[in-house]
């Protein structure tokens, strides 16, 4: 009777256990941090560039991301674009230079230029970026830009 009670505890702490572990989704931990709408412009090393060119990028939770770009001087040169996006989680690197707090995950892009019918995959090979605080440091078509949350 003894081992049966001890057999039974023990199959109670296993499906507490078992409640208490979570199945994990597909999407790296940085999504939920990721989803808004971020303003901002190129990187240039660390600083913004002296252009007028506003740069806005919105992710939802659903995978979807739009992108436009509007230039008080240079309006010819704006874009918009839109697509999806697909997370995955980073592997840190020792010679990975990533301050504590900051997120960061691999991000693949693949959608259409409204100017272009032609489908941009370009960054659809995942690339890193990150968010530190309110910011965000993330390559889109062969630029760099850092963008703040909205």
């Amino acid at each position: 009777m003894k081992k049966f009670r001890f057999f039974a505890m023990v199959m109670i702490v296993v499906a507490a256990c078992a409640g208490f572990t979570s199945c994990g989704d597909d999407d790296a931990e940085g999504s939920n941090a990721l989803v808004g709408t971020w303003v901002g412009t190129f990187d240039h090393e660390g600083g913004y560039y002296g252009n007028d060119e506003v740069v806005t990028m919105t992710f939802t939770a659903k995978g979807k991301m739009t992108a436009k770009s509007e230039s008080a001087t240079e309006p010819e040169d704006d874009w918009t674009f839109s697509g999806s996006y697909k997370l995955t989680n980073y592997r840190f690197d020792e010679d990975d230079d990533y301050t504590a707090g900051t997120k960061v995950f691999l991000i693949s892009i693949v959608g259409h230029f409204s100017d272009d019918p032609d489908l941009y995959d370009d960054d659809i090979e995942p690339e890193p970026c990150y968010i530190q605080g309110d910011e965000l440091f993330i390559s889109f078509d062969g630029s760099g830009y850092r963008l703040r949350k909205q």
